[in-house]
């Protein structure tokens, strides 16, 4: 055997002698390792060789392990290796001819120094051992968004625009949706000035710095509703327990018995709807708003304007929004409320039994849609069709055919856009409400359905652990959304890492050989990913 290939033997025993020595000293820490199968780095301060020891079995006199040089392959061979405990000594054996002496000069928090010799041989070495530590891991595994964490702090009556309008609240939810409809298209009504105001939901003791925002619009024909009732202080609360800034508004409702009203009603719920995301992304510091991470919901009419604030642009605005010689131009959509000028773009739409006047409109964002919606509907159709089918041949005269929530699900797909439909077979309007309308089971799915479509658009840049092509040894993962991470190898060592790469190599003789990472992102979100190693290298 050549000298080096002897001293390289040499630096093996001597990791093993230098253990065994530290073992039969101490008795606690053999008897840790035979109980926890502790592994070790022998370090050759000689040549800078790493090592390393694994010991499969260990008495008072002998233990018998595999030793694996760390090079630069991905993949270690093993080398069976016998240690021999002899009073204060110990002989570290690779074949009967290759014996070597291991003794050791210092122990501070179970880091081992110390000297090694071959037997007939009169170069010497030193040696650093040290325990690898398997059990560092950590699985990252968060509740947050899922499970509710946070107590929940509400600041009511917030104001966010001054307009002209009827009304922005009736906080009635008794009527019946159709009989409201019949009300409001008789009734004359003069304007007056308006302050919309917004509830926002917080999470209490919260210490992330940006949180995604869900802001919640009530339904109501475009007649009643609030932003306080039952429905919405429950959905505020829980969202915001998740861990999500949650926003419940007001908005001007109202409309004169004429062709159209409704229609510039709608539009101007939209223009408010508007305002209160610009005024929101003013005041993101102050209320840690991510945004990035823009959420709007509604139901029926809400659920319509919820559409529009993500969808419409200006050269979508409706006919009827512009002068004529019965009405006044309502302006664009950035030009009511408040003089604030954010921009923004909203990341998903939670649609609950809603439509839309044109599906073109989808083609101007990717926001991701899930919908809710009864194919008994005979308020908002659920496919495409007249509202109010309850007001009979007066439907006409108000309103143009509109598209529902089985329509844009197909528009959605057809343009890439990420989009999930719940169909209620044989059920009609308002479906989290029952007949006394009070909140019922389908509430409750419909809160866990949203919650959970939109934790997976809060992931937007998943992990996933990629080879390098020329450095077999080194995994790597994009950090770019990642706040901290941690990685393990099973079946291997890990060498070296950062939160964003690792270098690691397999024992040749593990039939196991994994992987992994996790974490969380900067958004509070959790993450793991798995690598195989499926070839020897």
């Amino acid at each position: 055997m050549k000298k080096n290939d002897a001293f390289k033997f040499f630096i093996r025993l001597l990791c093993f002698a230098f253990l065994i020595i530290f073992i039969t000293t101490c008795k606690s820490e053999q008897e840790s390792i035979k109980s926890k199968g502790v592994d070790y780095i022998f370090e050759n301060h000689l040549d800078n060789t790493s090592y390393f020891v694994k010991i499969d079995s260990l008495d008072d006199s002998r233990a018998e392990g595999r030793l694996y040089i760390i090079d630069d392959d991905l993949t270690m061979i093993a080398k069976p290796i016998s240690i021999i405990f002899h009073k204060r000594k110990c002989y570290v054996e690779l074949s009967e001819n290759e014996r070597y002496t291991l003794k050791f000069n210092t122990k501070s928090n179970d880091v081992i120094t110390g000297k090694f010799t071959k037997k007939g041989e009169t170069y010497k070495g030193t040696f650093t051992l040290y325990p690898y530590n398997i059990d560092d891991y950590q699985f990252y595994e968060s509740k947050r968004y899922k499970e509710e964490i946070f107590d929940v702090e509400i600041i009511s009556d917030v104001k966010y625009a001054n307009v002209k309008g009827h009304w922005m609240s009736i906080p009635d939810d008794t009527l019946d949706v159709g009989h409201i409809v019949k009300m409001g298209l008789f009734n004359a009504l003069k304007k007056k000035d308006l302050e919309l105001d917004m509830d926002i939901y917080l999470p209490k003791n919260d210490t992330l710095s940006k949180r995604p925002l869900i802001m919640l619009i009530h339904g109501g024909a475009f007649f009643i509703g609030d932003k306080a009732s039952e429905s919405y202080k429950k959905w505020g609360t829980h969202y915001a327990s998740l861990g999500y800034v949650c926003v419940s508004i007001n908005y001007r409702m109202g409309f004169r018995a004429t062709s159209k009203a409704i229609e510039r009603t709608a539009y101007q719920a939209t223009q408010d709807a508007h305002a209160a995301m610009r005024y929101l992304i003013s005041k993101k510091d102050i209320y840690r708003i991510d945004p990035d991470c823009l959420f709007v919901g509604g139901a029926s009419a809400g659920s319509i304007t919820a559409l529009n604030l993500a969808f419409m642009r200006n050269e979508n605005r409706p006919k009827s929004s512009y002068s004529s010689f019965l009405y006044e131009d309502l302006g664009d959509l950035e030009t009511s409320g408040n003089d604030i000028y954010n921009k923004f773009k909203i990341k998903a739409v939670a649609n609950m039994w809603g439509t839309v006047s044109d599906l073109n409109m989808l083609n101007n964002s990717n926001a991701s849609i899930i919908s809710f919606h009864g194919d008994a509907d005979v308020v908002l159709p659920y496919g495409y069709g007249y509202p109010f089918r309850a007001i009979g041949e007066f439907k006409k005269v108000f309103f143009d055919e509109m598209y529902g929530s089985s329509y844009i699900h197909q528009k959605a797909n057809e343009l890439g856009i990420r989009s999930k439909l719940h169909t209620f077979h044989g059920e009609g309007h308002a479906l989290h409400l029952d007949e006394n309308r009070k909140l019922n089971k389908n509430f409750y799915f419909i809160q866990d359905e949203i919650a959970d479509f939109f934790y997976d658009e809060l992931i937007s840049n998943s992990i996933c652990i990629s080879q390098d092509t020329f450095d077999s040894q080194l995994f790597i993962i994009d950090t770019t959304d990642v706040a901290i991470s941690d990685w393990n190898v099973i079946g291997g060592v890990l060498i070296e890492q950062s939160k964003g790469k690792v270098r690691a190599s397999w024992f040749d003789d593990e039939l196991h050989k994994e992987l992994r990472v996790s974490g969380y992102y900067r958004n509070g979100t959790s993450f793991e990913d798995v690598y195989t190693i499926k070839s020897v290298q």
